[in-house]
């Protein structure tokens, strides 16, 4: 606890320290309207079963188990289509799909930049750069003149887009039985891919890491242009090479870019307002309202043991050990990814173009 001027500081967490910070909550069932986001439907149970760690194992050890057995199956069969692929269904199924999936991602895109919009703060606020990091990490350390914490609704309607963003990694793993359908190999990379991103977005929901809201942003704005071009390619148009290889391209970049972001969240601290009524901030979701201080117009509602300045403590974007192993075995699945992406863009791409040219 301190008494000088609040401010936000750039320097690595103690990994320590977080493993010892308590329980490891579940978040709360996402009911809200929000603009256009509605996830008032949502039924607590619907919720809680997805979000338990069951499902997604389930469902990666039947991809993998699928995967490998129709591989093989391919293989064996010399790489010739399955009869259902050839189907008047079949192609009309592989329409939709693309469609759907183009216009979700589209979706979540656009909403979740909508979020981050709405949910700036104001360059003439006092306190912007705690109020900043504070929406950034999902602190909600400060709360409006109404009582209701200042990140909230955008919070937990970011929860919900990033519920559907995990939901739709599962129907995604349809990519990998259309392309088997077709007689062709899954490869090692499209296959890492599918799985660890389904454990990822789960991991994400499930312990509500605020580092995971940079993926959804940048995978949602890639994959509009990757279903958009798998449409074309659906719907038989050509589509250039050069613009295969720059979607590529753009996918690998996506990684980097967020490798980057997301390492901020283990550097970023700020000093928070202890609250003035003497009970202890929990400073975590609120999964049970907690008790944060109250500010309004930027001002500070009470004052420090001084009279005159108010008593604040520095807190971290990770809050505890859940915190750490989501965001290290994600940073290192996408280490991975954007490694195995590398490795596919060289060889299709720049090697290829290379045998061309000799």
């Amino acid at each position: 606890m301190s008494s000088h001027l609040p401010t936000v500081y750039f320097r690595r967490a103690s990994f320590s320290e977080l493993f010892r910070q308590g329980d490891l909550l579940y978040p709360p069932c996402p009911r809200i309207r929000f603009g256009w986001i509605d996830s008032t439907w949502v039924p607590t149970s619907l919720f809680q079963a997805t979000i338990d760690a069951k499902l997604p194992i389930v469902i990666i050890a039947a991809y993998a188990a699928a995967t490998i057995f129709l591989n093989r199956r391919n293989q064996a069969r010399q790489g010739q289509p399955w009869a259902i692929s050839r189907s008047r269904g079949f192609r009309g199924f592989v329409y939709l799909h693309n469609i759907v999936l183009t216009g979700y991602s589209l979706w979540a895109c656009i909403s979740i930049w909508t979020l981050l919009w709405s949910s700036r703060v104001d360059r003439r606020d006092p306190l912007y750069a705690l109020r900043t990091a504070d929406r950034i990490c999902g602190g909600h350390h400060f709360r409006t003149a109404s009582g209701q914490s200042e990140v909230e609704g955008p919070w937990t309607a970011a929860i919900y887009v990033a519920w559907t963003f995990y939901l739709s990694k599962a129907y995604e793993m349809l990519d990998t039985m259309i392309i088997l359908a077709k007689g062709k190999r899954a490869s090692g990379l499209h296959v890492y891919h599918h799985m660890g991103v389904l454990f990822c977005g789960w991991a994400s929901i499930r312990y509500v890491l605020q580092a995971s809201f940079v993926g959804v942003v940048l995978n949602s704005t890639v994959h509009t242009l990757v279903y958009s071009y798998y449409t074309l390619s659906a719907f038989r148009v050509r589509v250039p090479s050069p613009l295969k290889a720059g979607l590529t391209a753009i996918q690998i970049g996506q990684f980097g870019v967020g490798l980057l972001l997301s390492l901020a969240f283990v550097f970023i601290q700020y000093d928070v307002p202890l609250p003035m009524d003497g009970e202890p901030d929990q400073g975590s979701p609120p999964t049970s309202s907690p008790r944060v201080a109250t500010t309004t117009r930027g001002r500070l509602s009470g004052t420090g043991e001084d009279g005159l300045v108010p008593q604040y403590r520095t807190v971290t974007c990770l809050r505890n050990r859940g915190d750490i192993l989501v965001f290290w075995g994600g940073f290192l699945y996408v280490c991975v990814l954007m490694l195995l992406f590398v490795g596919f863009f060289r060889q299709t791409y720049l090697q290829r173009q290379k045998a061309k040219t000799q």
